[in-house]
């Protein structure tokens, strides 16, 4: 669905249209994947069609591969799949796949339902300098944020984002534009 802007003075000339966006509804987030629940195919083309023209987070030269990396997954709960956990290349894995893969199984879709508040998942490129990080997830973030959210209640869901080695720069550059917790996908590699 499309969302009011922000009527905050900070946006004031802040009004880019996201060049790579994909609506859905009726989504969760398990084992760094995208489940949809209750969605046609047409959803899950779309969301396809967008991750094979995204760059693979953890190397900023390659493509993110769903072919590879099966990112988004049809909600069939209680099924088992695998998966390439972000944090490793798909050029690195193409030799050793097998040795890669994790394995999760497809929880049910809440009981409670789906949180009306909209989810801005989001994949960017890790990098070591934040100059990079800034202008990659912070800047593109803000711009989003001032063109189609019209307040700080969204969930924004990075796929790659902190460490347990770091300082916490999802709470630090992240949440001023949420009022929830940030919770990323995947941690950056140690």
């Amino acid at each position: 669905r499309m969302l009011r802007g922000n009527s905050s003075p900070h946006c004031a000339g802040a009004v880019r249209s996201p060049q790579k966006c994909v609506s859905v509804s009726n989504v969760c987030f398990e084992a760094e994947q995208i489940i949809l629940h209750g969605v046609d195919g047409t959803a899950f083309d779309r969301l396809n069609g967008l991750l094979n023209r995204t760059r693979d987070p953890s190397d900023a030269f390659s493509r993110l591969h769903p072919a590879h990396r099966p990112t988004v997954l049809l909600a069939q709960p209680g099924d088992a799949f695998e998966y390439l956990p972000l944090a490793i290349g798909v050029k690195r894995s193409l030799r050793k796949r097998r040795h890669f893969l994790s394995r999760h199984i497809i929880g049910p879709a809440p009981a409670e339902g789906f949180s009306p508040a909209p989810a801005i998942a989001f994949y960017t490129t890790w990098s070591n300098s934040f100059t990079e990080i800034f202008s990659r997830a912070v800047v593109q973030l803000f711009e989003l944020w001032c063109r189609d959210l019209p307040s700080r209640d969204v969930h924004l869901i990075p796929a790659m984002w902190g460490s347990n080695w770091g300082p916490d720069y999802a709470r630090f550059w992240l949440h001023p534009f949420t009022a929830h917790a940030v919770e990323p996908m995947a941690l950056t590699p140690d």
